[in-house]
């Protein structure tokens, strides 16, 4: 079964993994963000260098395609390709832009 929204490793959990109740099917869902700690984190939020968290999440999954893991920031989509950096340039561009609907 199928339910739009609520699937998927990053929702419910999956390759052993917690699942964080992420929903990327709406800007609300975004900007609520990850449940970790019993707290929601926006994926717009900045790091401690000022990357947005999405950002930083879809840069990992690269960088953990070539064997390199940061325990901080876990790569995004789990267990897929990257996606290419001309869609993370216009996420960083939504979100440097205050993420508007």
């Amino acid at each position: 079964m199928n339910r739009e929204g609520d699937q998927g490793p990053g929702n419910s959990g999956g390759f052993g993994y917690d699942g964080v109740s992420l929903d990327l099917a709406t800007r609300a869902g975004i900007l609520r963000g990850i449940k970790r700690d019993g707290q929601f984190r926006g994926l717009p939020d900045r790091l401690a260098d000022g990357t947005p968290r999405l950002v930083a999440s879809l840069l990992a999954r690269h960088t953990e395609l070539n064997g390199n893991y940061d325990p901080a920031v876990m790569g995004m989509p789990l267990g897929f390709p990257p996606i290419p950096d001309e869609e993370i340039d216009l996420i960083y561009t939504w979100i440097e832009r205050g993420a508007p609907e």
